[in-house]
């Protein structure tokens, strides 16, 4: 079952390894964790739960954007996908960090 977590806002990373965990559907070890990224997405919003979850025992970890190409974060950091929505594995957990600008524009993009 896929589990989705959506970060925005201030979240410890208790908080977030709760979430993670709440449904009884994830547990890290060999289902994977994916952050998707975006353009203008708030940078603590990916790397709180990047940390977290990478740190679960046996987890693997990928980032995923549109593209291949950096992400410029809203701070500006470059940002570099490990896979694309195309070529992305099986997924168990997927975060989706906040960034309002961000948000706001991929909400409606299709792609």
């Amino acid at each position: 079952m896929l589990v989705v977590l959506l970060v925005m806002g201030q979240i410890s990373p208790m908080g977030i390894s709760r979430l993670a965990f709440a449904s009884g559907k994830y547990s890290g070890g060999a289902s994977p964790a994916t952050l998707v990224i975006f353009p203008d997405l708030t940078r603590l919003d990916f790397t709180g739960p990047l940390q977290v979850l990478s740190r679960l025992p046996q987890s693997t970890t990928h980032i995923v954007a549109k593209s291949a190409a950096p992400v410029a974060s809203g701070s500006g950091l470059g940002l570099v996908p490990t896979h694309t929505f195309a070529n992305c594995p099986s997924l168990d957990l997927i975060c989706i960090p906040g960034g309002s600008e961000g948000v706001a524009r991929i909400i409606n993009d299709r792609d």
